[in-house]
């Protein structure tokens, strides 16, 4: 039986278990400040549960949770209910477990536990569905947690399985013994857009440590440089405690695409598309992540934290699949 501690707050949680916990969600989020961004940066009338769970012998957490509420429509009140509670409403809510970051699962917990934190898992998921104020719960897992799965199964709860991006292994000693993996038509389209770039349309590539480096010494740069900076996304990532690098194409006049890629905990990077470009199809923007990936001495994984509208595309680049299953229960 595992022991578990919910927070109201990320912010409440002690910092003594935070190096465990970074290195716990290594594949998932860049540092613990990705999670206090997220919780700083979500909708105002939204609340969280965070959950860590604790092995009768451990003192660093083995698995983590979190859940955000969000409200939806209001609760029905008899006439009575609104003139005792006056002008208070209460709403329903959606619990969605959620940790943001390059996966979008809502539970992460030591594979040696497995059997312990799905019937943990299974245990809260059903005392959250019992409040009267939830109306919906959603939870994202890995297909591989078995245990967990076979946890929910009722006539409420619907799944649905589907495959998304998991992360680029380093398996090739350089960049270019990456690219003579791939199949030869996904070379020639890539080797085609890298043309493009460098002879068609003449950008460079820069590489900077800093945001504001990006835009010095271009014509336009400062007036980029004062827009962007005030951008939500952006502000987010300039918080961002680990290790991080701006990957840009640039002309003279102003910067064209803009990368950040954040170096996290045991060779996972991450990375995130801040300016794209019309004239340029979405593998450009991989691909230079995947040149400064390899360029990272201590790198082992890639995992992209923007959105996903195509698989095939990433897969054609040489990212693993991962096969995940999102539970839906909603009340009758």
């Amino acid at each position: 039986m595992l022991l578990t501690q919910s927070f109201n707050s990320v912010n409440e949680i002690d910092g003594d278990f935070v190096p465990a916990l970074e290195q716990l969600l290594a594949q998932y989020i860049p540092s613990f400040q990705s999670l206090q961004d997220y919780e700083k940066n979500a909708a105002k009338d939204n609340l969280f549960s965070y959950y860590l769970f604790f092995g009768k012998k451990t003192n660093a957490p083995i698995g983590f949770a979190q859940v955000e509420f969000e409200k939806k429509q209001p609760i029905k009140q008899s006439l009575i209910e609104r003139y005792v509670k006056k002008s208070q409403v209460h709403f329903y809510k959606t619990a969605k477990w959620h940790i943001p970051g390059a996966h979008n699962e809502g539970i992460i917990f030591d594979p040696r536990y497995a059997h312990e934190a799905s019937q943990a898992t299974s245990d809260l998921f059903k005392q959250l569905m019992q409040r009267t104020d939830i109306l919906k719960q959603d939870l994202t897992y890995s297909h591989k947690e078995a245990s967990l799965d076979a946890q929910f199964v009722n006539e409420n709860i619907s799944k649905h399985h589907l495959f998304q991006i998991d992360f680029l292994l380093k398996n090739t000693d350089s960049y270019q013994s990456y690219l003579n993996k791939l199949e030869k038509n996904d070379q020639t389209k890539l080797k085609l857009a890298w043309k493009n770039v460098q002879q068609k349309l003449n950008y460079n590539i820069g590489d900077y440590e800093n945001l504001k480096e990006c835009f010095a010494y271009k014509s336009n740069g400062a007036a980029q440089y004062k827009t962007i900076k005030k951008d939500e996304k952006v502000l987010s990532y300039l918080q961002e405690t680990a290790k991080t690098h701006f990957l840009t194409l640039e002309t003279n006049d102003a910067v064209k695409a803009l990368i950040i890629v954040i170096e996290g905990h045991a060779g996972n990077i991450f990375y995130d598309l801040l300016i794209t470009c019309p004239n340029l199809t979405e593998e450009i923007y991989h691909q230079m992540s995947i040149m400064k990936f390899y360029e990272i001495a201590s790198s082992k994984r890639l995992h992209f934290l923007g959105d996903i509208n195509d698989t095939n595309s990433f897969k054609s680049q040489g990212f693993i699949l991962k096969e995940k299953i999102q539970i839906h229960s909603t009340k009758n």
